[in-house]
């Protein structure tokens, strides 16, 4: 139907009986494409999905068989699996995939004891995360901000032998959203997305 719809708006551009006609007599080659294209599609996410899985497996250095009876243990289980996997699927980034799967190895082998679950909250975060926001929280947590010369530049963070501030406050890392564009001009067109979702999953926090 979608297909359909979107051949006839080009032959209704085209206008007249021959668009029409046009728009009709390409709607079944167009209907061949989508479902072509589908099912590539759902070929790539299995794929994804069983890259994920089998990262997860060398993680716990298991089975694919005992993985499966640990993920189907219990319905916190079983719902971390389905988290993971359905990140894998709507991703293209290899890196986050096999990310996830180590995550879901931690939060299969963890007890569930009551206490604020880590692995959700990080399954989570992650199926919001891509490669830009990893990008991003690279640089705010691995590096400190250097205005000389009336430029930014950056260098290694590099925590001392007692990591703690103060009162027991970690150390703070602070940036400015012109020294990010400047060092990494390539986030600055989608970066207060970028910085909203990371806020919202408390990896970093907006002071200003």
């Amino acid at each position: 139907a979608i297909s359909a719809a979107a051949l006839a708006a080009v032959g209704e551009r085209l206008g007249g009986p021959a668009g029409a006609a046009l728009g009709a007599g390409l709607v079944p080659y167009g209907a061949d494409y989508l479902e072509r294209m589908m099912a590539e599609f759902g070929q790539d996410a299995r794929n994804r999905a069983e890259d994920m899985m089998m990262s997860a497996c060398q993680t716990l250095g298991s089975e694919p068989g005992q993985l499966a009876d640990m993920a189907a243990e219990s319905e916190r289980t079983r719902l971390l699996t389905v988290t993971a996997t359905m990140g894998a699927m709507q991703t293209t980034w290899p890196p986050r995939v096999r990310a996830l799967g180590r995550v879901l190895a931690d939060g299969l082998i963890a007890k569930d004891d009551g206490t604020i679950d880590m692995t959700s909250m990080a399954l989570t975060a992650m199926t919001d995360i891509e490669r830009p926001h990893v990008s991003l929280l690279e640089l705010l947590v691995g590096y400190v901000p250097d205005f000389t010369e009336d430029h930014w530049t950056s260098t290694p963070y590099r925590p001392g032998p007692d990591s703690q501030g103060s009162g027991g406050q970690p150390d703070v890392r602070a940036w400015a959203t012109p020294a990010i564009r400047e060092i990494r001009p390539w986030l600055a067109p989608a970066l207060m997305g970028l910085i909203e979702t990371l806020g919202r999953h408390a990896l970093i926090v907006e002071r200003d």
